[in-house]
C-alpha cells in the first residue's frame, strides 16, 4: 500500500518486497465457491479497480469487502 496506508481508497503500488513489510503482504483467502479474494495482510482489505476501469494504467485502491462480489 502507498505509504502503508490504512484507509480505505488507500493506492495500491507495485512494487518488490523491499522491506518485508505488512503493507506489501497479500493473502490469498477461499470464498468457497472454488474462487478467492485477495485481501491485504496489514488490514484486510480488498483491492478494487477504482472507477471500475478496464483499461491499462487503470488506478487499484483498498477498501473493506462489502459483499457485492
Amino acid at each position: 500500500m502507498n505509504g502503508a496506508s490504512l484507509a480505505g481508497g488507500g493506492t495500491v503500488n507495485q512494487w518488490r518486497d523491499l522491506s518485508g513489510s505488512s503493507n506489501e503482504h497479500w493473502n490469498l483467502m477461499p470464498v468457497g465457491d472454488g474462487t478467492y479474494r485477495l485481501v491485504t495482510v496489514n488490514r484486510g482489505m480488498d483491492p478494487e479497480d477504482n472507477g471500475w476501469g478496464t483499461g491499462n494504467g487503470s488506478v487499484v485502491d483498498q477498501w473493506q469487502d462489502d459483499g457485492a462480489g
